[in-house]
């Protein structure tokens, strides 16, 4: 279920659709979702933005992984979304070449909405 599933949701991102590498989907198939579907689609969704056009195990988030991330970012929730939206704002820009009306369609932001995050977290519209 969880390969047809990656599937149908990789298809519906981007074209051509990111290819699923056999390590990553074992660990797909491992987690036990107890988010459900919904999770497994913004777990992809996250990946697919972070990948090259092949989505590997380390373009998943540490929770797939079983890994706690605690000691890294503490249990600062303001300091740990910053830090993810800094990540993913910053690959975004990195898969479009800076193209930021690309970039915030692949982050599911308006244009103008990407702007305000790239000034709020002092990011320059290269991805730095």
């Amino acid at each position: 279920d969880i390969r047809l599933l990656c599937q149908h949701f990789l298809g519906q991102l981007t074209s051509p659709a990111p290819k699923l590498s056999a390590s990553a989907l074992r660990l797909l198939e491992e987690y036990a979702w107890p988010g459900n579907v919904r999770q497994l689609q913004n777990e992809l969704m996250r990946a697919a933005v972070l990948c090259d056009g092949v989505l590997r195990p380390e373009h998943l988030s540490p929770a797939v992984h079983g890994e706690a991330r605690e000691a890294e970012v503490g249990l600062d929730l303001k300091r740990a979304l910053e830090l993810l939206e800094r990540k993913l704002v910053g690959a975004a820009l990195t898969r479009t070449s800076g193209n930021q009306t690309r970039a915030a369609k692949l982050l599911g932001v308006s244009r103008f909405g990407l702007q305000k995050m790239l000034k709020r977290l002092e990011i320059d519209a290269a991805g730095n």
